[in-house]
């Protein structure tokens, strides 16, 4: 596993990386404080699936701003570098959903969520007492 931020401060130099490599298709998930407050109050239980994978997108792209997040053929994301303009393969990172790999990305979030004090909804009070085997 790479190693996560925890700093909401957004970072202008992956995103330019990101953005622009191989002619600007790949997207970058805008994060600061005020958008990671606002997913910490979702209520991620009766949240659309559409809403949820940006939900999702968004705080990974907070966990790893210096990655490139794609969706994977048999994983739900993949991280990738981004060097000379282009995707790196393979990727660095693959996680099949959130709560995959015992729960560390949940566990990321919580960590993340705590660190920045930022209040969360009970929906993920749930999920961060849930134990992962």
């Amino acid at each position: 596993m790479i190693q996560t931020n925890k700093d909401l401060t957004p970072r202008l130099f992956p995103k330019q990386k990101i953005t622009t490599a191989e002619g600007g298709r790949y997207t970058y998930y805008d994060y600061d404080k005020e958008i990671v407050e606002k997913i910490a109050l979702t209520n991620v239980f009766s949240s659309e699936d559409a809403d949820l994978t940006k939900l999702t997108y968004t705080l990974v792209q907070t966990l790893y701003p210096d990655y490139l997040i794609c969706s994977g053929l048999f994983d739900s994301f993949c991280l990738f570098e981004v060097a000379h303009g282009k995707r790196v393969d393979p990727p660095v990172e693959a996680h099949a959903r959130m709560d995959s790999n015992k729960g560390y990305l949940i566990l990321q979030v919580k960590d993340l969520f705590d660190k920045n004090n930022l209040p969360y909804s009970d929906d993920w009070a749930t999920l961060f007492a849930k134990e992962f085997v």
